[in-house]
């Protein structure tokens, strides 16, 4: 009812179009006959049929016989966590990902979340365990986690920030403890492990290098 009363708002009394930038679409099917009349819609059907007779490209878009195609099959988005809720999947964050070539997009890993959590699956189950073994390379791995998709995102959604609860949670208490004391301490594990490396290194000019491969099958 709502976009009928809208259809008539914008050809009515405005003299308007329906759709501009991303073209008509299922949504607006039912009224383009309404916008244009019924003799240009017949001219649009016969061009349709001309360059399309088998009805193969893009069926029921723009030229659609069904009066109801916009209540129709309408895709329901999964509540899965709040930091991707927001998301509709428009696109716009995939041209700034450093990953979009190599593995997924920002777009396709929500998806592949909101599939999960529609399978009755936790965010946490997630985390430990099915994704880890599915497809923990390309969603995890490869995430650069830099936030640059928020910058292109409408509604300033950052998957690099579900990515790194992800991994959080993926990570035992002992490992998040470590983590969390090497970031407080940094300065001083850096000193650390430069002097590790450097009595190593001495260690290797003194013994040589076959010395350390021996240490390093044992071990």
């Amino acid at each position: 009812k709502f976009i009928k009363e809208l259809v008539q708002l914008v050809i009515n009394k405005y003299d308007g179009s329906l759709k501009a930038e991303h073209g008509t679409g299922r949504n607006m099917a039912p009224f383009v006959s309404y916008e244009w009349g019924s003799e240009l819609y017949d001219i649009m059907k016969e061009i349709k049929n001309v360059f399309d007779p088998a009805n193969i490209f893009n069926p029921g878009v723009l030229i659609n016989s069904d009066d109801s195609i916009h209540i129709k099959n309408i895709k329901s988005l999964t509540i899965a966590n709040e930091k991707i809720d927001k998301c509709t999947e428009c696109g716009f964050c995939e041209a700034t990902c450093p990953s979009k070539d190599l593995t997924l997009t920002p777009r396709q890993r929500i998806t592949i979340i909101r599939k999960l959590s529609d399978e009755n699956k936790s965010f946490k189950s997630i985390s430990r365990g099915f994704l880890s073994n599915l497809v923990k390379y390309n969603f995890d791995e490869t995430c650069a986690v830099d936030g640059l998709c928020a910058v292109s995102c409408p509604v300033d959604i950052n998957v690099g920030s579900l990515v790194k609860d992800f991994r959080s949670l993926s990570h035992s208490k002992t490992e998040m403890y470590l983590a969390s004391f090497f970031a407080r301490n940094f300065g001083s594990s850096i000193n650390i492990i430069r002097a590790v490396l450097k009595i190593a290194d001495s260690l290797r000019s003194l013994f040589g290098e076959r010395f350390f491969m021996i240490l390093g099958h044992l071990f």
